[in-house]
């Protein structure tokens, strides 16, 4: 029995234990607690029911207490609360005992109602005082990063008054910032599409429309795009806005390093065209077949060209490379034998002929026959031809 007793008296010490470090840390955040508007102070001395109260903190942050008039409470702890009522009543009283206990009371609401473009819409209950800044992140209004594309308007007794949001948002101007009142009607709308987005098509990596950058430069708009395809023709970029074409040159930003200051504007469309010059590599070639003639300024030399194509393949003869280009107005094409060996080994770059669009670079094998005949070649060409191989 005396050990039983023993165990439950050790377990209700340790509960105790436990209970009243929190007791204690309860009662410390209580003490340490700022009287703030809102909060209801519970006054009690003893045996004077005439100076004993409960108030509820005005919005000046004073409560009125008996014979004293208006007191200034916020900001106090309810220890140095209760000095404050101490000297007071110790004018009247002998040897007052006076107790203080502040509880923070919900702060009063008020009801708003949300309609249009934002996430949290229809009625909506809200601090009182509350003003329009604090309300418009709670309620997710769509595209408040970009003001000028949303129109903001107050309905409060049945009269409108716009609210301009670049002002509020942008400028941070409070002359903006209405305080909400119980039963207003906040209506935010987004401008059209064609006001707020632009188009980006052709060759880039993500193309289709898209929110007009805050940096409306060409650049940024083509980063925003997810960048070029290989196949884009920078040189030949365009604008096109209400019916014309604005040509923008974005091959310098690569060659250059520079960029064009043109802007876009809502309603744009920026077009990447593909690459359509081509060119022909055949024979003992790393990638044979046809290649994009690249967008720069100037031709292509052969070595370009057959780097574009792998380079030459183990095995090639390069001292009987040909470079077949058809003639306007010609039955025959022009073939002219290039000496890869003495560009390649010995750095003869007098050799290094260009190599324009529609052209075919033929390298032979030392394997087997090694007979090229140009006119089996010009129907090659004249099928290269036809499916747009010369188009530049």
């Amino acid at each position: 029995m005396v050990r039983r007793t023993f165990v439950r008296s050790a377990a209700a010490g340790l509960m105790l234990a436990g209970v009243m470090p929190l007791t204690a840390m309860a009662q410390t955040q209580a003490q340490s607690h700022k009287i703030a508007p809102g909060d209801e102070v519970t006054i009690k001395v003893l045996g004077e029911d005439e100076y004993s109260i409960v108030a509820t903190v005005r919005g000046d942050g004073k409560i009125t207490y008996p014979y004293s008039g208006d007191i200034d409470v916020a900001g106090l702890t309810a220890p140095e609360l209760r000095e404050k009522i101490l000297a007071i009543v110790r004018k009247e009283l002998k040897r007052p005992e006076v107790l203080v206990s502040v509880r923070e009371l919900p702060p009063p609401q008020v009801g708003i109602i949300v309609i249009g473009a934002a996430r949290n819409q229809g009625k909506i209950s809200i601090k009182e005082g509350s003003r329009l800044i604090d309300v418009i992140g709670a309620i997710g209004v769509i595209n408040q990063d970009r003001p000028e594309w949303v129109t903001c308007t107050l309905l409060r007794n049945g009269m409108p008054k716009k609210i301009d949001l670049v002002k509020l948002l942008g400028q941070l101007d409070l002359t903006e910032n209405e305080v909400l009142l119980d039963g207003d009607i906040l209506w935010f709308q987004e401008l059209d599409i064609a006001k707020t987005h632009i188009q980006v098509l052709g060759e880039v990596q993500k193309p289709g429309p898209m929110p007009l950058p805050k940096d409306p430069g060409v650049l940024s708009v083509l980063v925003a795009a997810g960048g070029a395809t290989p196949k884009a023709l920078l040189s030949k970029a365009m604008i096109l806005r209400a019916g014309q074409q604005i040509p923008v040159n974005l091959s310098t930003i690569a060659t250059a390093g520079t960029v064009s200051p043109i802007q876009l504007q809502a309603g744009d469309t920026l077009f990447l065209p593909p690459l359509k010059a081509q060119f022909m590599v055949s024979g003992a070639v790393g990638k044979p077949g046809l290649q994009d003639y690249p967008d720069k300024e100037g031709t292509l030399n052969v070595v370009e060209a057959l780097q574009l194509a792998g380079n030459v393949a183990q095995g090639a003869d390069l001292k009987k490379a040909q470079l077949v280009r058809q003639k306007p107005g010609s039955d025959k094409p022009d073939v002219v034998t290039v000496d890869l060996e003495q560009i390649l080994q010995k750095g003869n770059q007098k050799l290094n002929i260009a190599v324009e669009p529609g052209d075919l670079l033929f390298i032979p094998s030392k394997r087997g026959s090694n007979r090229f005949d140009p006119n089996s070649i010009f129907i090659l060409l004249q099928a290269a031809n036809f499916l747009g191989l010369r188009v530049r």
